[in-house]
């Protein structure tokens, strides 16, 4: 969750963008340790 506010700040981003963000760049995800392969 910290990273996520970190990256809304960084990037100028609304909650939206920010998930819209994290969907489509693979960079964000790995900051994030987000695997969708192994999350359900």
């Amino acid at each position: 969750m910290l990273r996520m506010y970190l990256m809304q700040i960084w990037f100028n981003l609304s909650d939206e963008g920010i998930e819209d963000s994290i969907y489509d760049s693979y960079a964000m995800r790995t900051f994030m340790h987000i695997d969708f392969n192994e999350q359900q």
